[in-house]
């Protein structure tokens, strides 16, 4: 197993029980940040565009509101500022991860966000409900989304990202 596919699997279990984080899940009131296509998005597939919320916290758990955030992937890139939500493009199985810098006051603080392969998921999770139910349906999902992460997916999956949730020191 590699590194990190634990938490993976813990992550996506807390996602996929209901009890994802209530931070998360707040009203946004301002318009969704587009994304500005650079040369190379003209080289690949766009399947779909998903609104995921950006939110930015304290290492004691308050939200900073106002912190400004730059997305950057080699198809496109944005900025934002936070609270915020932003329309992210899926490529399929040719989805990058982002490239997250957001800066508050004199911090700043970059993150990593891979993509997942939301089908998958799915698809473990309707398959492991049928055999088991509830306890079933969380392994099963966790124990695809974890293999998610290793491999991209068919062309025709499904590919997007969790909220973001970036925390200051």
């Amino acid at each position: 197993m590699r590194p990190g596919s634990i938490a993976t699997i813990v992550v996506s279990s807390f996602f996929l029980s209901g009890c994802a984080d209530p931070m998360l899940s707040g009203s946004i009131d301002t318009p969704p940040a587009a994304p500005t296509f650079k040369p190379a998005a003209q080289s690949v597939q766009l399947q779909h565009l998903t609104l995921i919320p950006f939110r930015t916290f304290t290492s004691g758990g308050d939200e900073i509101e106002g912190a400004r955030c730059t997305v950057e992937t080699p198809y496109y890139s944005l900025a934002l500022t936070t609270p915020a939500l932003a329309n992210l493009p899926s490529y399929g199985p040719q989805t990058p991860p982002l490239d997250v810098v957001c800066r508050a006051d004199t911090q700043a603080v970059r993150i990593a966000v891979p993509p997942f392969n939301q089908t998958r998921q799915m698809r473990a999770a309707a398959i492991a409900g049928g055999v088991g139910g509830g306890l079933g349906a969380v392994v099963g999902a966790s124990v695809a989304s974890a293999t998610a992460a290793d491999a991209p997916g068919r062309q025709t999956d499904r590919l997007t990202y969790e909220p973001v949730r970036i925390t200051f020191p």
